[in-house]
Parts: C-alpha cells; structure tokens; sequence
C-alpha cells in the first residue's frame, strides 16, 4: 500500500492510503494536496485532520458487511471521527465503484 501524509503542522493532516492494486492509477501526494485545497477553501479549522483510503471492492465489502451489516459492495464508506478528535470523518473509497474503468 501507498500512503502519502500532506501534514502541514499551520495548517492539516491529511493521509491518502492507496491499496497496491491502484498504486499506478493513483497518485497519493496529488490527492492529498488537492483534498488539502479543499478543506482550505471549505474553510476548515486549523490542526484538523482527513484520512481516505482508496482501496478495492473486496475490502469495501468487508466494512459495509462489518460496520453496516450489509453484505455487499459500495463505493464509499465513512467513518465519523471520536468527538474529541479535531478530524474530519474517515473516508473509504472503492477505486472502481467509484470511477468505473472502460472495458
């Protein structure tokens, strides 16, 4: 797996995961840096955080039938950060759920 963590100690935490099979389709530092852009636009707090893991159906499948009891797969998943936490939600995202690949 590829993790690119855009810490910015002014400003955010952001980590983007990305699971081996999407390593090449994705760039971790770029997502990052743009989900870094967003939050400074969205006029998000200082010193908070975002996580996103850009993974396959497989382990989408398992969180939903884990955290949701459902038994199938889905496109994104997120998890509400502990309330004491200054973090966003957590985020999963299903690379081809999400962005279907022609062919």
């Amino acid at each position: 797996m590829t993790t690119h963590d855009a810490h910015d100690p002014a400003r955010w935490d952001v980590v983007v995961g990305v699971s081996d099979a999407f390593a090449a389709e994705v760039d971790a530092e770029h997502v990052a840096a743009l989900l870094a852009r967003v939050l400074g636009d969205e006029g998000i707090e200082d010193d908070s955080g975002l996580s996103v893991e850009i993974a396959g159906d497989d382990l989408l499948h398992e969180l939903n039938r884990e955290h949701r009891g459902v038994d199938a797969p889905t496109d994104v998943l997120s998890f509400a950060a502990e309330a004491e936490q200054k973090r966003a939600d957590d985020v999963v995202a299903a690379l081809l759920q999400a962005v279907p690949f022609p062919g």
